[in-house]
């Protein structure tokens, strides 16, 4: 191998180790956000009284290997029926840290994108709700949606979860296909952690143009 070539190529690995290392600490915030098979949805909370939620083959882009989180709403006949969606993984902030969330959502009904603020690190003590940070019309087709906030400096947060919610006051039952979440404090770079080891997002023949 020629030199130039070489140099070339150490340039290159050392570029993706760089990247994948960002991408790495950026998708640790929501695990698993491709809900690759083998993983699923055991990354979340299920809100069993609310809904049925399960791991599904159905995925945004159509990568083998890959799914969604599918939640059906139970009917209510008091209340508002809720699709919601809300990982595990949590955030430790700066009271001014600026956040950017993405979604890829499917859903009957509209969708909010919900802080959960925490006094905390580690998403620890009693929670409280920040206002909806942005409100989604109702898709037949997977729409992916985003929002970026700044937490206001006089707040005692210490650390944030991210919640996904679908919801029919009239309380009836529908479903909501949630995938591909992000959280974290920079614009997203790439969204394919290769829970499964699936590269179908990754092009063997060249690079995009």
């Amino acid at each position: 191998m020629r030199p130039s070539h070489a140099r070339r190529r150490d340039r290159l690995i050392a570029c993706g180790a760089l990247l994948a290392a960002r991408a790495l600490a950026q998708n640790t915030i929501v695990a698993n956000p491709e809900f690759d098979a083998g993983v699923g949805i055991s990354d979340w909370f299920v809100a069993k009284s609310l809904q049925i939620s399960s791991w599904s083959l159905d995925d945004a882009d159509d990568c083998a290997g890959s799914g969604s989180y599918s939640a059906l709403a139970l009917e209510q006949s008091e209340s508002a029926s809720l699709a919601i969606a809300v990982p595990n993984d949590c955030l430790d902030v700066q009271p001014d840290a600026q956040l950017f969330l993405q979604v890829t959502y499917r859903s009957a009904m509209p969708l909010y994108l919900y802080l959960f603020l925490y006094p905390s690190a580690s998403c620890q003590g009693a929670r409280f709700t920040e206002d909806v940070l942005t409100a989604h019309p109702a898709s037949a087709v997977w729409t992916t949606v985003e929002s970026v906030t700044t937490l206001p400096v006089g707040d005692p947060v210490a650390s944030v979860r991210f919640v996904a919610v679908s919801q029919d006051d009239l309380g009836s039952s529908f479903s909501t296909s949630f995938d591909r979440p992000y959280l974290g404090l920079s614009e997203r770079i790439f969204g394919d952690d290769f829970d499964a080891g699936s590269t179908c997002r990754w092009s063997a023949t060249s690079p995009p143009p």
